[in-house]
């Protein structure tokens, strides 16, 4: 009898971990995608629905951002010893790049908050690039056996901004009891550990 009691519950405890899974709803790509209400509620720490309902309309959603690089300049090389090669040397400056707001529709029926957001994409695509220390100088070498000697020209890529490694995801944020609250909102599911 014993086993059975125990099979029972563990039964039990595994059909609540499965159901806390499929009730998360972050799927969003880019900037596009659906965030359900109760991932919003947890992640900013409203105390229940009714609270949520009462700031639904404060919740803004973010992506990207991180760690990049502003080219001042790339100038292209001549490579002595590999005529048809390019290399390049690169002046550029590190920053970071802020998140951008994402579009979201709240559902909504009658004034209240529903099951969560759509997400519909970037505002923009890019954020504002805040420079961090001095410029580097980097070089694209030549092939194995050649090296850069002559300038071909004019540098290009004046301004552009580019990151280094991977964005930020998803980020969420709203007021709640009366603070503004910022808080990641990464995909799901998410594997819930088997007690």
């Amino acid at each position: 009898m014993k086993r059975i009691t125990k099979f029972i519950a563990l039964a039990a405890i595994a059909l609540f971990a499965t159901s806390a899974v499929a009730s998360a709803a972050v799927t969003v790509n880019d900037g596009v995608g659906f965030v359900g209400k109760g991932d919003v509620l947890s992640a900013l720490g409203f105390k229940n629905d009714a609270a949520m309902q009462n700031g639904f309309t404060s919740v803004k959603f973010y992506a990207g951002g991180g760690a990049a690089s502003k080219v001042i300049a790339d100038y292209k090389m001549s490579c002595y010893g590999a005529p048809d090669a390019v290399g390049h040397r690169i002046i550029s400056q590190a920053g970071t790049v802020s998140a951008v707001e994402v579009q979201a529709q709240a559902n909504t029926h009658n004034g209240r908050l529903t099951d969560g957001w759509n997400l519909t994409g970037k505002a923009v695509e890019a954020g504002t690039f805040t420079p961090s220390g001095g410029t580097t100088l980097r070089d694209v070498p030549c092939p194995e056996g050649s090296f850069m000697y002559m300038n071909l020209g004019q540098g290009d890529l004046f301004g552009k901004v580019v990151l280094d490694g991977e964005q930020a995801g998803l980020t969420v944020s709203g007021t709640v009891n009366g603070k503004t609250v910022t808080a990641a909102l990464p995909n799901t599911p998410v594997d819930v550990p088997a007690v």
